[in-house]
């Protein structure tokens, strides 16, 4: 018998569309090097995000005011904003000057106000059971939908690289 917790989580992650991910991995797999940014009170989604990144080969690094300087066009600028943070926005409005490719990934209504600047946007759906702040588990269920999301984009690129390689191999 399937829990009724198990089909939340089940519509969350068949919400995350594949063509998004998609979009979003399209413009990764150009990338020169990527630069992840997140909020600094909740920082796990952008780090997990960049980790996954670095494993899968890409020159993959955590944003921060230092290495936010040296971004040209060429690279990839990752913004993980799950609650709309202005100071977020404003950190990476020096690297954005530059015109790198610029993705977002954010959830449900409270968009980021980044995500008008995004080249491509990956908007996450938020559980009923955390669809307000008021809720003590609200930026809890807003991470753990961001990890499904990270492992969306983790598994589109490994499938992506296989192509790749096996292309490769079949000359």
């Amino acid at each position: 018998m399937t829990s009724s917790r198990q089909l939340v989580w089940d519509d969350l992650l068949s919400a995350i569309v594949d063509q998004e991910v998609g979009d979003f991995c399209s413009l990764l797999m150009v990338a020169d090097r990527v630069f992840v940014a997140g909020e600094a009170e909740h920082p796990a989604p952008a780090r997990l995000l960049a980790l996954c990144l670095a494993e899968l080969g890409f020159a993959a690094r955590i944003a921060d005011c230092a290495n936010l300087a040296d971004v040209t066009p060429d690279d990839v600028v990752v913004v993980v904003d799950l609650t709309g943070s202005p100071a977020l926005a404003t950190q990476l409005q020096p690297a954005l000057q530059s015109r790198p490719i610029f993705l977002a990934i954010t959830a449900g209504s409270l968009l980021s106000p980044l995500v008008v600047q995004a080249d491509v946007a990956l908007i996450l759906p938020i559980s009923p059971s955390c669809s307000s702040p008021d809720q003590p588990n609200y930026v809890t269920g807003l991470q753990l939908v961001c990890f499904l999301a990270v492992d969306a984009i983790r598994s589109n690129l490994e499938q992506r690289i296989e192509g790749i390689n096996n292309s490769f191999n079949a000359r």
